[in-house]
């Protein structure tokens, strides 16, 4: 068993900031309750000057009610939005998955921003991983 240090994002539960996780791995199927979904698909993004990797929801854009959890700008302009629970981690050379470090989480969490995504007065934001490619 091993265990993976990444952040968890969970746009769906309102007000719930992004966090440092601990998954138990002892093989992909440990990622299908984390990210609440029946396939899953890793997406590699560079973040500043680092390539990180982002576990999530294959089908995410099509689950009525999915919120955000990761927009990419572009020259301001949004260019990539990422839906539904992710877990952020990092990979070796040989593309093993491995846990992000100190410096590589302080640096996506200084990138959390709030998203209000209704017209509601009352409800709680989602917060999500705001970066600039």
């Amino acid at each position: 068993m091993e265990k993976i240090k990444g952040i968890l994002v969970t746009p769906n539960e309102k007000g719930t900031k992004p966090r440092v996780y601990e998954l138990e791995v002892n093989s992909y199927k440990d990622y299908y309750p984390l990210l609440e979904c029946s396939t899953f698909d890793i997406q590699t993004r560079k973040f500043k000057d680092k390539y990180l990797d982002i576990y999530c929801d294959d089908e995410g854009l099509f689950k009525q009610g999915n919120r955000t959890s990761i927009i990419t700008k572009s020259n301001g302009k949004i260019v990539e939005q990422i839906v539904g629970n992710v877990f952020i981690c990092s990979h070796n050379d040989e593309g093993e998955t491995i846990s992000l470090t100190d410096e590589e989480i302080e640096a996506v969490l200084s990138n959390v921003v709030s998203a209000f995504f209704s017209q509601e007065d009352d409800e709680e934001p989602s917060y999500i991983i705001s970066a600039e490619i």
